[in-house]
């Protein structure tokens, strides 16, 4: 480093020097460490984020096993709906009220079904 003084009238150089291996040293161990800390960092985030996604989406994956599972047979069936006030819980109860409409359908087909075989099977001598 070069630096000019002026004292007085006078003006003078002044340089200064130092070895830079400590620098180079240190930046070179700041490199392998980075080399090292970073795959490890991105393992753990991938990690981490792959964990967290399994336990967001735990509900939603209940909620469709569930949903599978119902069939004509099993129509008063109903999801487990999860209290956290939000979109999983709306889905939920929307399904719900869904199903007891279908529900509600599928029997009053059938009673209409038996009512017309009732009424109108044919009628043997």
């Amino acid at each position: 480093m070069s630096v000019e003084v002026n004292v007085g009238d006078q003006s003078y150089l002044v340089q200064v020097a130092d070895e830079l291996d400590d620098f180079y040293d240190a930046l070179h161990r700041f490199g392998t460490l980075l080399l090292v800390c970073i795959p490890v960092l991105l393992l753990c985030a991938a990690a981490g984020g792959y964990w967290m996604s399994r336990r967001a989406l735990a509900p939603v994956d209940q909620i469709t096993q569930t949903a599978r599972s119902i069939s004509v047979q099993n129509l008063s069936s109903r999801l487990v709906v999860p209290q956290t006030r939000d979109e999983l819980q709306r889905l939920s109860e929307t399904l719900n009220s869904m199903l007891e409409r279908l529900d509600a359908a599928f029997k009053k087909m059938s009673s209409s079904l038996r009512t017309l075989r009732t009424n109108y099977a044919p009628r043997w001598p």
